[in-house]
C-alpha cells in the first residue's frame, strides 16, 4: 500500500514538472469523429418584406460561426451534435436568438428574419362589402402596393376570397406572413380575417349567442350577429400586442340594432377587463362598428363602452382612446355615401404612447373595391 502511494506521488511530480508541451503529450486531446458532425444552414431575410440581408453573422453557442451572402444564406459545417443557441446579427437590425438541436450527419434548416431596431407599423381595418366583383382583388392589391400596410384586417370577407386576394397581392409584390380568418360567421356569411408581416397565434371567436342584461336581467338574443375575432401579434422587438376585431349589428328599422351593438360592445369591454392589464398589455380594438346613430356616440351607449368608459366614469385613466373619431375632424366619414362614421381604430392607454403623431388617417382608394374606406394609423418602437 504504502509502495503504491510512493508512486503515485512520484507520478504527480513528474506532471508538474512538465513543460505544458509535455503535457500535451501525456493528455491528449480527444478527436472529434468528422462522421459525426452536424451542418446548420438557411437564408436571413428583412421580416418586414422579405429581402435577403447579407452581411449577417452567424454564431452558434459551440464556437462555430459564419457570414451570410448577398442572397442571403449561410452553411456552417462541422458542428458537434447537440443543442447550440443560434444568434444572428447585423447593425440596425435587432439580433435573432434560438435554440437549435444539431444531429449528427444531418442539416437543421432555419429562416431567421431580422426587423429593424427603429420600427413603424401601419395598421389598418376595411370593410371590404363581400368583394363582389372579381376585379375588385386587383383595385384591393393595388391600394395595397400604394399604401404598404403592414398589418390588415377586414370584415365582410369570405373563405373563398383568400386564395384569390393571395394570388391578387402575389401578383403586386406584397406578401404576408400571416393570413387567418374567423372560424365563425355571421349573417350573412360574413367572416372577419387579417393579413400581417409577423405571425398572428392566440387566435380565438369571440361569441354569444344571447346577452344578459346585468342591471334589468332581461335576455336580448344575438343570434346570427358576427363574432369577435381575437388575437395577438409578437411586433418587432418583442412587444406582443392583442387585436380584437369587430363588426357590430348594422343598424336597421327595428329599434333593438342600438341596443345589440351596446350589448356586443360590452362583451368586448368585459373580455378586455377579464383578460387584460389595460395599463400593461397593448390592447387594440378595431373594425366596422356600425356607429350610425347619434347615440351610438352618447354617454354610456356603443363607442363609450367599447372604449371602456363605463366601467368607472370617474376614473378614466383607464379608458381606450378612439383614434379617427378624437383626432380627425367631426366630418371625416369612413362609408361612401352616408354621413357616418362607422369604422374605427380605438387603442388601450398603454398603446397610445406608441402611436405616431397624426399617423391615423381615413383613405379613399381609387378605385374603391368598398363602399367603406379604410381607416390606419401608424404605431412605432
Amino acid at each position: 500500500m504504502m509502495l503504491r502511494l510512493y508512486f503515485n506521488i512520484l507520478f504527480l511530480l513528474s506532471i508538474l514538472s512538465c513543460s505544458p508541451t509535455e503535457l500535451v503529450h501525456i493528455f491528449p486531446p480527444q478527436k472529434v469523429d468528422s462522421d459525426n458532425l452536424g451542418t446548420v444552414s438557411g437564408q436571413v431575410t428583412d421580416i418586414s418584406n422579405n429581402a435577403p440581408l447579407d452581411g449577417s453573422i452567424v454564431t452558434l453557442s459551440s464556437g462555430n460561426y459564419t457570414f451570410s451572402s448577398v442572397s442571403g444564406l449561410f452553411t456552417i459545417t462541422k458542428v458537434p451534435p447537440g443543442v447550440w443557441n443560434l444568434t444572428v446579427s447585423l447593425p440596425n437590425y435587432t439580433s435573432f436568438i434560438t435554440d437549435i438541436i444539431v444531429l449528427a450527419r444531418q442539416t437543421n434548416l432555419i429562416s431567421p428574419a431580422l426587423c429593424l431596431t427603429d420600427t413603424t407599423i401601419q395598421i389598418c381595418t376595411y370593410n371590404l362589402k363581400d368583394l363582389l366583383a372579381i376585379e375588385t382583388y386587383g383595385y384591393l392589391a393595388q391600394w395595397v402596393s400604394n399604401f404598404l400596410p403592414d398589418i390588415l384586417v377586414f370584415q365582410e370577407i369570405q373563405p373563398s376570397d383568400i386564395l384569390l386576394l393571395n394570388q391578387a397581392l402575389s401578383n403586386a409584390g406584397q406578401f404576408y406572413a400571416s393570413t387567418k380568418i374567423s372560424s365563425l360567421s355571421g349573417y350573412p356569411d360574413d367572416y372577419l380575417a387579417v393579413w400581417s408581416k409577423w405571425p398572428v397565434s392566440q387566435i380565438s371567436n369571440i361569441y354569444y349567442p344571447s346577452y344578459t342584461d346585468p342591471v334589468t336581467t332581461n335576455i336580448m338574443s344575438l343570434n346570427g350577429l358576427r363574432p369577435v375575432l381575437k388575437f395577438t401579434i409578437v411586433l418587432p422587438g418583442n412587444h406582443p400586442v392583442w387585436f380584437y376585431v369587430a363588426h357590430l349589428k348594422a343598424e336597421d328599422s327595428f329599434p333593438s340594432s342600438i341596443q345589440k351593438r351596446c350589448a356586443q360592445a360590452k362583451i368586448i369591454s368585459d373580455t378586455i377587463n377579464a383578460c387584460h392589464d389595460v395599463f400593461v398589455d397593448q390592447v387594440i380594438v378595431l373594425g366596422d362598428m356600425n356607429t350610425a346613430l347619434s347615440a351610438d356616440f352618447e354617454p354610456g351607449k356603443t363607442l363609450d363602452i367599447l372604449c371602456l368608459r363605463d366601467d368607472n366614469p370617474s376614473n378614466t385613466s383607464n379608458d381606450f382612446i378612439p383614434m379617427n373619431y378624437t383626432y380627425l375632424p367631426p366630418d371625416t366619414w369612413t362609408i361612401e355615401g352616408y354621413a357616418s362614421i362607422l369604422d374605427h381604430i380605438i387603442l388601450s392607454p398603454s398603446l397610445l404612447p406608441n402611436y405616431i403623431s397624426n399617423s391615423v388617417k381615413v383613405q379613399i382608394p381609387i378605385p374603391n373595391p368598398s363602399d367603406h374606406y379604410p381607416v390606419s394609423l401608424t404605431i412605432g418602437y
